[in-house]
């Protein structure tokens, strides 16, 4: 027994362009590990580092979630398949969701922080994540709302 996968448009647009839906997932963990005494006590929901690690995390599950769904779960492989399209929509609604209250926690963290720590990688991977994060996740809420009215994706 064979196993047959085929991985054409939509699906092979998403594998391939995944690394660089999450880059700054993976930049803002690298990050965090690396030493920044500027930022010791800085932020004031959480620790800086920590949150460079929350929300890395955070956005490298939601995005192979993300993926499973649209390729396995939910797929769509005709386009008047209107239930699975509206399924896919609520799931980026929901973690578009996820994304703008996360950035928003980022930018209160941000914004408490000193300048000698805004100045630092860890510093400028959280302000990048935060306004890289809000922007999809500002366009997500948008795409999935009309897809889960039916209007397609």
């Amino acid at each position: 027994m064979e196993a047959k996968f085929e991985l054409k448009n939509q699906a092979c647009v998403m594998v391939c362009c995944f690394g660089l839906v999450i880059a700054v997932d993976i930049a803002a963990l690298v990050i965090s590990q690396q030493d920044h005494s500027e930022c010791d006590g800085e932020g004031s929901v959480m620790a800086m580092d920590t949150f460079a690690i929350v929300a890395g995390a955070i956005g490298i599950s939601l995005g192979l979630i993300s993926m499973i769904l649209a390729l396995c779960v939910c797929k769509v492989e005709d386009p008047s398949d209107t239930e699975n399209i509206k399924k896919q929509g609520g799931w980026a609604f929901l973690t578009s969701l996820v994304f703008l209250v996360i950035s928003i926690i980022g930018f209160v963290n941000y914004s408490d922080a000193s300048d000698s720590c805004k100045q630092t990688p860890l510093g400028e991977v959280i302000l990048a994540w935060c306004i890289i994060r809000i922007i999809g996740a500002c366009c997500g809420c948008c795409q999935g709302g009309v897809a889960m009215k039916g209007g397609g994706m």
